[in-house]
C-alpha cells in the first residue's frame, strides 16, 4: 500500500498538460490494477475434515451382592441377632449418588427388629460388629409396609445422607439386625421379609 501511496502522489505533480494528465491517468490505472491483483488474486487454501464425532450416553448400574437373602435367620428368640455384607457395585461410567430404603411384608414383626447398618467393620459378624465402622443407620425399625429410609433420599438431587459410589467401585455394608431381649409373647411365630431397596441417580462430579 505504501507504493501506491506514493505512486499516486508523483503523478499529480507533474504539471496540467493533457498530456501529462493522460500519463498520470494511465498510470494511476496501471497501479491500481496492479493493487487489485495482489489484494483480490487466487490464494493459498487448505481444507481439513474432521469425521466420525462420536457421541455415547453413560450408563448408571449399581448392583448388588448377594442379590437376594443377604441375611435369613428363623426361629429367632429375644437377644437373638444375624450380621451379614451386602456389597454395592458402580458398574456404570457414570458416578452415582444413591439412597437406601427398607420395605417389608408387614409391619408388627418388622417394627420389633432393630437394624443397623455400617460401613467400615473390620470384622462384620456378631462379635466384631461393635468395634468399629460408621454407623449409617439406626439401630431402628427393619422395615414396614410403605418402607421407611435408612438412608440418603430416593428424591432427585443431592440429599443428606446419599452415598457416592464412583464407577468400578463398591462399597460393602455391614448390617446387623436383632430382636430385643425385651420381645413379648405376642411376636411368637411372626415372621417377615425386608427388602433392601437402593435407589441411584447420576451424581456430576464436583
Amino acid at each position: 500500500m505504501l507504493g501506491f501511496t506514493n505512486l499516486i502522489g508523483i503523478s499529480l505533480t507533474l504539471g496540467s498538460t493533457a498530456a501529462r494528465l493522460a500519463t498520470a491517468s494511465a498510470i494511476m490505472g496501471v497501479s491500481v490494477t496492479g493493487v487489485t491483483i495482489a489484494t483480490f488474486g487466487p490464494v493459498f487454501s487448505d481444507t481439513e475434515v474432521v469425521s466420525a464425532d462420536a457421541f455415547e450416553a453413560g450408563t448408571l448400574d449399581i448392583a448388588a451382592s448377594p442379590a437376594r437373602a443377604a441375611l435369613s435367620l428363623v426361629s429367632m428368640a429375644p437377644g437373638d441377632q444375624i450380621t451379614g455384607t451386602l456389597t454395592l457395585s458402580n458398574e456404570g461410567s457414570l458416578q452415582a449418588r444413591y439412597a437406601m430404603r427398607l420395605i417389608s411384608t408387614e409391619d408388627r414383626f418388622a417394627s420389633a427388629l432393630k437394624m443397623t447398618v455400617k460401613t467400615g467393620v473390620t470384622n462384620c459378624d456378631d462379635g466384631g460388629f461393635a468395634a468399629d465402622g460408621e454407623v449409617l443407620y439406626g439401630p431402628g425399625e427393619a422395615g414396614a409396609i410403605d418402607g421407611i429410609p435408612a438412608f440418603g433420599d430416593p428424591a432427585s438431587g443431592p440429599d443428606h445422607g446419599d452415598r457416592l459410589l464412583n464407577p468400578a467401585t463398591q462399597e460393602t455394608l455391614c448390617i446387623n439386625v436383632r430382636l430385643p431381649i425385651s420381645s413379648d409373647n405376642s411376636l411368637q411365630n411372626a415372621s417377615t421379609t425386608i427388602t433392601l431397596e437402593f435407589v441411584a441417580e447420576f451424581a456430576r462430579p464436583s
